[in-house]
C-alpha cells in the first residue's frame, strides 16, 4: 500500500449512539456539521425490529453527505453517513462494516456497546464514540473499552437532552472528554481531528531527548498532586494518552503542555484518570474464564476440600468485574461438587474511586451481555435498571486500595489474576513483578493474564499450564524473591535510577566533546585503581583494573566491599575506611603486602572523603597505589647487576624489608585494637541503653496491663449500649420494610413534599411519571420535568398548602404510544402535632377505567351507527324494491291484457316476460349489495397488500364476458407492472362497476374505456392516481354532487341501484377518494373521467 491509499484510510470513523429522542439530536448534529467533515459516521440508533426504518430519508433533508443504510462487507468511505438496518448489530473490523443478526433476544440487545466495543478493537487509540439522547445503560460499556485505548469519549449534556438515561449512564461510569450539547459536538469534533491527525506541532521532528525530559516532568507532577509512579510505565503508551489531551485542549506544543498542567490542577486529575486504563467487563474473554474453570477453579476445590482456604489475588481490579466473575466460578463450581470452603479473594487497584464503584458491587443492566443467564439469575438481584451482585459474592471479596508496585504484596495465593495490566508496563518492571508474584503465591499456584500477556523465553519462576489461555503455574524449584530487587518489599521502582537512566540517554544524544575523551584516557592511563563507595560501603563505581584488590565468589553476585575485597586485605581496608568515616579525614596505611598468585604485591591505600553536590548520601574514595618493589625481582635484578657483591650485602636490603613489614604489621595491628576497644566501647552503651529500655518496657507493660482492665469495663459499657441500639436498629428496619412493602403493595406512586416544595421521598414507581433519581432527595419539585400533560402541580400544591383543602383529578401522560392515566390526590402533610408540614401527592392508575370508558363509548357510536345503516338499508331498500316491483306489477298487469289476444301479441307477451326476468334479477343483485354494505365494518381490518394490475385486468376481462355482443376496447396506460396497495378483493368489484356503467350508458357502437395510473402527492404522501374514462353519454353537473350519495332519483340512474354507493363505501375502506369529471373539461356529454387515489404502502 502506497502513502496515498495509506493516507486515504487515514481518516476518523465515529461512532454515534442513541435511543429515545434521538432523532431530533441527529437532525441538530448534522445541521450543525460542517462541508467536507473529512470523517465517517455510523449511527445505531434504536429501532422497532419489525418495522423498516425512515431514518435514511429523514436525514438527507439536513446533511449533503452521503448517507445510506449500512450493509454486510461495505468499506467504509470519507464524508459519510451509515445507518444501522432494523433487527441487526453491526460492527467495524479492518474499517469495513460486518452486519449480524442478534443472537440475543429482545431486552438483552446492546447495539451501540457492540459497536463502540469493535471501534476499540480496530481503530485504537483513534476511536471516538458519540452518545445522545436515550434511555437505559446502552453505550456506557462500549465507551469504557474506547477509552481504554485512548481513544476519545463525547457525550451529550443531559440537561439538553430529551431523556438523559445514557448520557448519566456514561458519565456516571466512564471518563469522558467533552460533555457538550448536540450542536456544538461537530465544531468540537472537527477540532479534536485536526489536532490528533496532523496539527501537534513537529510531532515527528520532536528529539527523543526532549520527550524523555517532558515524559520526565510529567511524571514528577503527576507524582506530586497523586503520590502515584507512572515513569513505570512504556513511554509509548503515556505519549499516547498526552497526545490525546493536547488535541481536546488544543494545544500542539509540547512545552506548552507541560506550562498547562503546572497550571491546572484539573487537567492533571485528568491526565491521571486517562492513565489508569481502566477496561474491564464479566468474563472478559470468555474462552480464557471457560478455562480457568476447567483447569484451576475446579482442581482447586477438589485440593482445598479437606484443609484451609482457597485464597485468590485480583491486582488491577479496575470496578470489580473480574474480581467478582472469579468469586461467581468458584461458589457455582462449589454448590456443582458440594463442596463448602471458605474464599478470601483480595482485590486492589490504585485507583480510589474504582475501589468505590466495586465496593457497592452494583453494576447497569447491559452486564447481561457478558454473564450467562443462569449465573445472572443466581449471583445478582435485580434493583431497579441495575444489577447487584449477591451479598455471598459481595462478602467473599476485600477490595483495597493498593499499588501492587510499590505496596506489600498479599501471601500464601492459590490464584493470582493479573489481566491487561503488564502491557503497559516496562519489561524491567514486568520482570520484578513475576518476583513478586512468585513470592505471593503457595507452591504450584497459578498465575492468570491476559491474552497480549506473556512471561518471556527466559523465565524459570513459573511453566506454561495452558499457553493459548496465558495460565500459568509457579514452578516447584527453590528461588530467592530477593532476585532483582534491593529490598524484600517493593517499591519496584527506584525514581534516582530512572533519572539516571534519563541523564545518560540524554548525554547519548549530545554532540561528542573531544576534549573530556582526551582527559578521561589520560585518567584512564596515569590513575591508579580506584572505588567510590558509599556509606553502607556498597561500590558505586570503579575506576581501572581492580581484579588484585577484589574478588567474586560462586552465587549471587553482590557489590558490597566487604563481600567482594579479597580477604587478605579486608582487614586493613575496612579498618582504615571506618578510621575515615569517623574522623572525616584523609587516611593512609602504607606497604600493605599480600600474596597474589606468583608474586607478593605491595601497595599504598589511601581513603579520603568526597564532597557531593546533594550532600544526601556520605561518599568515600579508596585508591589502591601499588609499588614496584618485590623480593624476587630485587633479588634478580641485585644478582645480575652486582656480581661482585657479597651475599652479606643483599641480607641488609632483605632485613630492611622485613623491618618495613613489621613496622606495618604492628601499625595494623594497633588500628586493629584501636578498633576493637572502640566496638566494645560501642557495645557497653548499647547494652545499658538495652537495660534501661527494658526497664521503660516493663513500665509500660504495667501501664498497658492497667488501661486493659480500663477498656474491658469501657467495652462492657458499650457492648450493653450496642445491644440497645441495635434493638432499635431492628424495630426501625421492620418499621422501614413494613413501609416500603405497603407503599410497593399498594402500587399507588406517592410523593412527600415539605413546605418549600422540595422533595422529601417518593416510591419507585413515580419514575415512571417524573424524571426523578436516587439523588434529587432535597431538590425543588419546580426542577423534574414530568410527563403528564395540561397539569400544574406546583400550583395545585400551593393552593393545598394555603386552603388545606385536598385536590383531586384525572392526569394523562404525554406518551403517545403508551396511553397512561392516574388519579391524583394531593392532601396536607399533618405531623404527629397536628402542624402542616407540607403535602402528600398519591397517584393511582386509572388507565383500566378510562380504557373501558372509551369502550364503552365506543360501542354506544357502533351501536348509533348500526342503527343509522339500519335505516339507511331500510330506506334504500324500500325505495329500489318498490320501483322493482312496480315495473313487475305493471308488466304483469299488461301482460294479462295481451293473453286474451295471445297469438297477435305473442312477441309483446314475451317482451314483457323478459323484462320482469331482468326486474327479478335486479331485485337479487340489490339483496346482494345490501350484504356487502353490511359486511364493510368487519371488512375493515382484513386488508392485506394485494396486485393492482391483474385486479384491473380480471374486471376488464368480466365486463367484456358479460356484454360479448358489444364493441368494447380497453386502453391501459400504467407506469409499472407491479403496483401493489393496501386492499382485498373488494376492489376488483370496484373496477368492475366502474366499466358496467362505463359500457350501459353509452350509446355508441365503439364504446372505448381509457384506464391511467400514476404516482400523485396529497399533503406530502405517496398516492396511486387511477383514472378510468369512457366516450359515453356522460353525467349531467347537477348529478355529479349526488352520484356517491346514499340516496339518489333512480330516474335518472335507469336501475343503477346502489353500485356508486358501494363504490364509495369500498374506496373509503382503503383511506382513498373517488371523484367523477367530465371527460373534456366543460363538455358533459362525450364522456366521463372517474378518479381514484389509493395511499401507496
Amino acid at each position: 500500500m502506497n502513502d496515498t491509499d495509506k493516507e486515504h484510510l487515514n481518516f476518523p470513523i465515529i461512532g454515534i449512539g442513541a435511543s429515545a429522542g434521538g432523532l431530533a439530536e441527529f437532525e441538530k448534529f448534522f445541521k450543525n456539521s460542517p462541508k467536507n467533515i473529512g470523517m465517517a459516521f455510523i449511527i445505531i440508533q434504536h429501532l422497532d425490529p419489525d418495522h423498516e426504518s425512515n431514518l435514511v430519508s429523514i436525514l438527507k433533508k439536513y446533511t449533503i453527505l452521503s448517507i445510506s443504510e449500512a450493509e454486510d462487507d461495505m468499506n467504509v468511505k470519507k464524508d459519510h453517513v451509515y445507518v444501522i438496518p432494523p433487527n441487526r448489530k453491526l460492527s467495524i473490523k479492518n474499517r469495513i462494516i460486518e452486519i449480524e443478526e442478534f443472537a440475543e433476544p429482545r431486552g438483552k440487545r446492546f447495539p451501540i456497546d457492540y459497536l463502540f466495543r469493535s471501534l476499540a478493537d480496530d481503530l485504537k487509540e483513534k476511536s471516538i464514540g458519540i452518545i445522545l439522547s436515550g434511555t437505559g445503560t446502552d453505550g456506557t460499556s462500549g465507551l469504557r473499552s474506547i477509552k481504554g485505548v485512548g481513544g476519545m469519549a463525547m457525550v451529550q449534556d443531559p440537561n439538553t437532552t430529551e431523556y438523559s438515561g445514557m448520557p448519566f449512564s456514561a458519565i456516571n461510569k466512564a471518563s469522558i472528554d467533552y460533555i457538550v450539547p448536540t450542536e456544538e459536538m461537530p465544531a468540537k469534533l472537527k477540532q479534536y481531528i485536526e489536532f490528533l491527525y496532523g496539527k501537534l506541532k513537529n510531532k515527528d521532528k520532536i528529539s527523543t531527548q526532549q520527550i524523555i525530559t517532558t515524559l520526565d516532568e510529567v511524571y514528577d507532577i503527576i507524582r506530586s498532586q497523586t503520590g502515584h509512579e507512572f515513569s513505570v510505565y512504556k513511554n509509548t503508551t503515556i505519549l499516547r494518552r498526552i497526545e490525546k489531551r493536547m488535541s481536546i485542549n488544543q494545544i500542539n506544543d509540547l512545552d506548552d503542555y507541560l506550562q498547562f498542567l503546572r497550571a491546572n490542577r484539573d487537567e492533571i486529575d485528568k491526565l491521571y484518570h486517562d492513565l489508569l486504563i481502566g477496561v474491564t467487563s464479566f468474563f472478559r474473554d470468555k474462552g480464557s474464564f471457560d478455562a480457568l474453570e476447567e483447569k484451576v477453579i475446579r482442581p482447586l476445590i477438589k485440593l482445598h476440600e479437606k484443609r484451609g482456604s482457597i485464597r485468590v489475588w485480583v491486582p488491577g481490579c479496575s470496578t470489580g468485574e473480574e474480581a467478582y466473575s472469579i468469586a461467581i466460578l468458584l461458589y457455582d463450581n462449589m454448590e456443582k461438587m458440594n463442596k463448602r470452603l471458605e474464599l478470601q479473594i483480595f482485590a486492589t487497584d490504585i485507583d480510589d474511586h474504582a475501589i468505590e464503584v466495586a465496593r457497592k458491587g452494583v453494576f447497569k443492566h447491559n452486564i447481561v451481555i457478558d454473564v450467562p443467564d443462569n449465573l445472572l439469575a443466581t449471583y445478582f438481584h435485580k434493583k431497579n435498571d441495575d444489577y447487584c451482585v449477591t451479598k455471598r459474592i459481595r462478602n467473599s471479596v476485600v477490595f483495597a486500595v493498593q499499588n501492587v508496585l510499590s505496596d506489600p504484596p498479599f501471601s500464601n495465593i492459590d490464584l493470582i489474576s493479573c489481566r491487561n495490566l503488564l502491557i503497559y508496563l516496562q519489561s524491567d518492571i514486568q520482570e520484578k513483578l513475576f518476583n513478586l508474584f512468585k513470592y505471593s503465591l503457595k507452591s504450584g499456584g497459578f498465575l492468570f493474564l491476559g491474552n497480549s500477556e506473556s512471561l518471556g523465553n527466559d523465565n524459570i519462576l513459573f511453566e506454561a499450564f495452558d499457553r493459548k489461555n496465558k495460565i500459568f503455574q509457579a514452578t516447584h524449584a527453590e528461588y530467592s524473591y530477593m532476585g532483582g530487587f534491593g529490598s524484600v518489599f517493593p517499591p519496584l521502582f527506584d525514581v534516582a535510577k530512572k533519572d539516571s537512566h534519563s541523564q545518560i540517554i540524554t548525554d547519548r544524544t549530545t554532540s561528542l566533546d573531544y576534549g573530556k575523551i582526551m582527559r578521561d584516557a589520560l585518567f584512564e592511563t596515569f590513575t591508579h585503581p580506584t572505588l567510590l563507595v558509599n556509606s553502607n560501603y556498597d561500590i558505586i563505581y570503579i575506576h581501572g583494573n581492580t581484579s588484585k584488590y577484589l574478588e567474586h565468589s560462586s552465587g549471587k553476585p553482590s557489590l558490597n566491599l566487604k563481600k567482594v575485597i579479597r580477604d587478605k586485605i579486608r582487614t586493613e581496608v575496612v579498618a582504615t575506611l571506618r578510621k575515615v568515616e569517623q574522623t572525616k579525614q584523609k587516611t593512609e596505611f602504607r606497604n600493605i603486602r599480600f600474596q597474589y598468585n606468583d608474586y607478593v604485591v605491595i601497595f599504598n591505600l589511601n581513603i579520603r572523603p568526597v564532597s557531593n553536590d546533594n550532600g544526601k548520601e556520605d561518599l568515600y574514595l579508596i585508591v589502591f597505589e601499588e609499588k614496584k618493589s618485590d623480593f624476587n625481582e630485587d633479588f634478580n635484578e641485585f644478582s645480575l647487576s652486582h656480581p661482585e657483591k657479597k651475599i652479606e650485602d643483599f641480607n641488609q636490603v632483605r632485613l630492611q624489608q622485613l623491618e618495613d613489614e613489621l613496622e606495618s604489621t604492628k601499625s595494623q595491628l594497633k588500628t586493629t585494637i584501636g578498633e576493637l576497644e572502640a566496638t566494645n566501647q560501642e557495645l557497653k552503651s548499647t547494652n545499658e541503653e538495652y537495660l534501661s529500655a527494658n526497664e521503660e518496657l516493663k513500665s509500660t507493660n504495667e501501664e498497658i496491663q492497667t488501661s486493659k482492665e480500663e477498656l474491658q469495663s469501657v467495652n462492657e459499657e458499650l457492648i450493653t449500649v450496642n445491644n440497645e441500639l441495635n434493638s432499635k436498629i431492628e424495630e426501625l428496619s421492620n418499621t422501614n420494610d413494613d413501609l416500603n412493602n405497603l407503599i410497593s403493595s399498594t402500587e399507588i406512586g406517592t410523593l412527600f413534599l415539605d413546605k418549600e416544595l422540595n422533595i422529601r421521598r417518593f416510591t419507585e414507581s413515580l419514575k415512571n411519571l417524573f424524571r426523578f433519581r436516587d439523588s434529587d432527595e432535597g431538590r425543588q419539585l419546580n426542577d423534574i420535568s414530568s410527563n403528564l400533560k395540561k397539569i400544574n402541580i406546583i400550583r395545585n400544591a400551593r393552593k393545598v398548602l394555603e386552603k388545606l383543602n385536598p385536590i383531586e383529578c384525572d392526569v394523562e401522560t404525554e406518551d403517545e404510544k403508551r396511553e397512561k392515566w392516574y388519579r391524583m390526590k394531593i392532601v396536607p402533610y399533618m405531623t404527629e402535632e397536628n402542624v402542616i408540614d407540607g403535602v402528600v401527592l398519591t397517584f393511582m392508575d386509572i388507565t383500566e377505567r378510562k380504557k373501558a370508558e372509551k369502550r364503552l363509548k365506543k360501542s354506544e357510536n357502533k351501536f348509533r351507527n348500526a342503527y343509522n345503516q339500519m335505516k339507511f338499508y331500510e330506506d334504500l331498500f324500500s325505495h329500489d324494491m318498490r320501483n322493482i316491483l312496480q315495473v313487475i306489477l305493471s308488466s304483469t298487469e299488461t301482460a294479462i291484457n295481451k293473453f286474451e289476444d295471445y297469438q297477435n301479441n305473442k312477441d309483446q307477451l314475451m317482451e314483457l316476460i323478459q323484462i320482469t326476468e331482468e326486474q327479478v334479477r335486479r331485485g337479487f343483485k340489490l339483496i346482494m349489495n345490501i350484504q356487502k354494505l353490511s359486511s364493510f365494518d368487519e371488512a375493515l381490518n382484513s386488508s392485506q397488500t394485494v396486485d393492482l394490475v391483474p385486479l384491473l385486468n380480471n374486471s376488464a376481462e368480466n365486463v367484456q364476458k358479460m356484454f360479448k355482443n358489444q364493441n368494447i376496447e380497453f386502453k391501459f396506460d400504467i407506469f409499472e407492472d407491479d403496483i401493489t396497495v393496501n386492499a382485498t378483493n373488494l376492489l376488483e368489484d370496484v373496477f368492475e362497476n366502474i366499466f358496467i356503467n362505463s359500457v350501459k350508458y353509452n350509446d355508441k357502437l365503439a364504446k372505448k374505456i381509457w384506464v391511467c395510473i400514476n404516482r400523485t402527492l396529497k399533503i406530502d404522501m405517496p398516492y396511486l392516481k387511477i383514472e378510468i374514462a369512457d366516450n359515453g353519454t356522460g353525467i349531467a353537473n347537477n348529478l355529479k354532487k349526488k352520484l356517491f350519495k346514499e340516496k339518489i332519483d333512480s330516474t335518472y340512474s335507469k336501475g343503477m341501484g346502489i353500485g356508486l354507493t358501494i363504490v364509495k363505501k369500498i374506496i373509503d375502506l382503503y383511506q382513498g377518494d373517488i371523484s367523477v369529471e367530465d371527460r373534456l373539461e366543460g363538455n358533459e356529454v362525450i364522456g366521463t373521467r372517474m378518479i381514484i387515489t389509493l395511499p401507496i404502502p
